[in-house]
């Protein structure tokens, strides 16, 4: 599978290894194997001075910061009371532990009518929309290697049955989200398996029976937080380049972090979860550890109809599954003999070294023992996403087993994709 606006970025750090915003994109890579983001340099730029303080001008329930300028590890014995802000300034808690209150500008006016007069503050809020629509469910096999296993989204190696779907967060917000470098943070755990850092608690996913209660809770909760992409129509504009990284964390005003489903860890296991309909709750920012204009639009919901188990690869997926891993959605591409411990080669797409294969699409492909689909798992005989050539159809070479016959299996990448798959082999 191959406008202009106005924003407050609050950079006043605190053993956070960073001070000033900045940096270039990353990315997030499909699949379990996982990999590099796009490395960044941190641009740092001096904070701003805080103004001499006379008083606080807020109002009644702003994340106000009552200390305004006191930093208790540094000012001790200063007498807070006696900090406070310029006429026409803010106390303002800028996000996250550590990170003193600022004398800040409110909002000005803006046509979306969005904070005025307010601290300027990031907004997190969950697409609903895109929750409902990304959802896929279906059984899928991990190796013992498995960036998943390794990192607790299963509880084991093995056919676990999943609840995927895609987790949409843009920040509708007057500010920034700036977190920075998430070297020597706390708040941040390394992913040796992606070897990248991960922000803890961003998102929580929750299965909720018909009655409300709880039925598990999905176990990642750790993510990078970047600009992946822009928001369509921004309420308040938005920069057209992103800034925010894995190595420099944050999201814009204007831009959205999405974790789509397909990538590592983005599912619930709900293995032995009895048939039944359900629903999917995401919340973002659960604990409120970033000072966000409101919560109110932290939380959605997806409803989601859970069937009985999944016996046969070629039963059909629900929803959006993607990957060789799956264990659904698979067409019969037909049973074949062979000679018992010769090499063979099946395939479809002419550029896959097998005469006569035509495909179309993105093709994956696994070959199974003998003639029944029925327990052949992944990687069966023999598994392949894309051939070489420079092609997106499969081709697979394996030892004929010791019953003499193979069947073969082929799918689109995607289940909501399209692909045709016209298998020939050698011999």
């Amino acid at each position: 599978m191959n406008g202009i606006f106005r924003f407050v970025c609050f950079a006043s750090v605190v053993g956070w290894g960073l001070a000033g915003c900045g940096g270039d994109s990353g990315n997030k890579m499909n699949g379990d194997g996982g990999g590099l983001d796009a490395a960044a340099a941190d641009a740092a730029m001096a904070d701003t001075a805080v103004p001499d303080a006379q008083m606080i001008d807020a109002a009644p329930g702003l994340p106000l910061g009552a200390n305004c300028g006191v930093n208790p590890s540094t000012d001790a014995g200063v007498d807070a009371g006696t900090l406070r802000c310029a006429d026409g300034l803010l106390c303002c808690t800028p996000c996250c532990d550590g990170r003193p209150a600022v004398c800040t500008e409110p909002t000005a006016p803006n046509a979306a009518n969005i904070g005025v007069g307010q601290c300027p503050l990031p907004d997190l809020a969950v697409d609903a929309t895109r929750l409902q629509a990304e959802v896929g469910l279906g059984p899928t096999t991990f190796g013992d290697g498995s960036c998943s296993v390794d990192e607790g989204c299963t509880t084991g190696p093995g056919t676990r049955k999943l609840l995927h779907f895609s987790v949409v967060t843009p920040n509708l917000g007057t500010s920034d989200l700036h977190l920075g470098s998430p070297q020597n943070n706390p708040r941040f755990t390394f992913a040796t398996c992606h070897n990248h850092y991960h922000f803890a608690g961003y998102a929580l996913y929750r299965l909720l029976d018909g009655t409300g209660q709880e039925v598990l809770q999905g176990r990642k909760r750790a993510f990078c937080l970047e600009d992946f992409e822009p928001q369509d129509n921004p309420p308040l504009g938005g920069r057209t380049t992103p800034r925010y990284t894995c190595q420099n964390q944050g999201i814009s005003m204007g831009w959205i972090d999405t974790y789509a489903n397909g990538l590592t860890c983005q599912f619930i296991d709900i293995t032995g979860v009895p048939a039944g309909r359900y629903t999917l709750q995401v919340s973002v920012n659960p604990d409120r550890y970033f000072e966000e204009l409101r919560y109110d639009n932290n939380v959605a919901t997806a409803t989601i109809d859970i069937p009985a188990d999944f016996t046969d690869p070629v039963q059909p997926c629900m929803g959006r599954i993607e990957g060789i891993q799956r264990e659904c959605g698979y067409t019969n591409g037909g049973t074949f003999t062979c000679t018992p411990g010769t090499t063979v080669r099946a395939g479809c797409g002419a550029r896959c070294n097998v005469g006569g294969a035509t495909c179309s699409g993105d093709t994956i492909m696994r070959i199974c023992d003998g003639a029944t689909t029925a327990g052949c798992t992944w990687p069966g005989l023999g598994t392949n996403d894309d051939c070489a050539g420079g092609t997106n159809c499969s081709a697979v070479s394996f030892t004929c087993p010791t019953s003499g016959q193979y069947t073969v299996l082929w799918a689109p990448f995607e289940t909501t994709g399209t692909a045709t798959c016209n298998v020939a082999h050698i011999p």
